[in-house]
């Protein structure tokens, strides 16, 4: 697409016009909103290498140490292809809606519903992730149907879940990179009764 071509900013205004702005996304961007909160990232790293994460990003990134975690100042991620997007749990809880809508979320059609729902066909086997469309799962033998993507860096981990066939979505943040075992969280909110 022509987009691609121009570079950057062009996928960014893209992104922006056709699924921020159409999703109701309206905290979520390749910058911080101006008056927007601003979250901390941590990473846990040995004290011995502050001076090495010091040396290898750029100033004014590394921030305080804080027991076993140190912090990292708010800074942007250039990657408009793979990420960079800065938003809040609201606005990813948005755009799960729009998903389980097959495409569509407050009667605006963002995806066309065939689309929307062969994103989340896990038609890619792999290791350790059987992909879709920017959704996929753990290979598992599971008969549960649902669908993943996660993110982390930068200080920040997070996931968001799909349940399709039971109208469930569930998104988790952290401001820190610590791995956690979501899945009884996950199990937890996919047994409950719903209604």
């Amino acid at each position: 697409a022509d987009h691609h071509r121009r570079g950057p900013y062009a996928v960014r205004g893209y992104v922006q016009q056709s699924v921020l702005r159409p999703v109701g996304m309206d905290h979520t961007g390749f910058t911080y909103s101006a008056g927007a909160d601003r979250a901390t990232g941590y990473v846990k790293a040995p004290r011995i290498l502050d001076p090495v994460l010091r040396g290898l990003l750029p100033d004014g990134v590394v921030g305080n140490r804080h027991g076993s975690y140190l912090a990292l100042n708010p800074f942007y991620v250039d990657g408009p292809a793979y990420g960079g997007l800065i938003g809040d749990v609201m606005d990813a809880g948005r755009f799960l809606r729009m998903h389980l809508g097959d495409g569509e979320i407050d009667g605006h059609r963002v995806l066309d519903p065939r689309t929307a729902r062969s994103m989340r066909n896990i038609a890619h086997t792999g290791k350790p992730f059987d992909h879709g469309t920017g959704w996929f799962r753990r290979p598992t033998q599971s008969p549960e149907s649902w669908v993943e993507h996660l993110g982390t860096g930068a200080g920040f981990w997070n996931v968001i879940r799909l349940y399709p066939d039971r109208g469930l979505a569930v998104a988790i943040m952290s401001n820190s990179t610590t791995s956690y075992d979501f899945e009884p969280v996950f199990a937890l909110l996919a047994g409950a009764s719903w209604s």
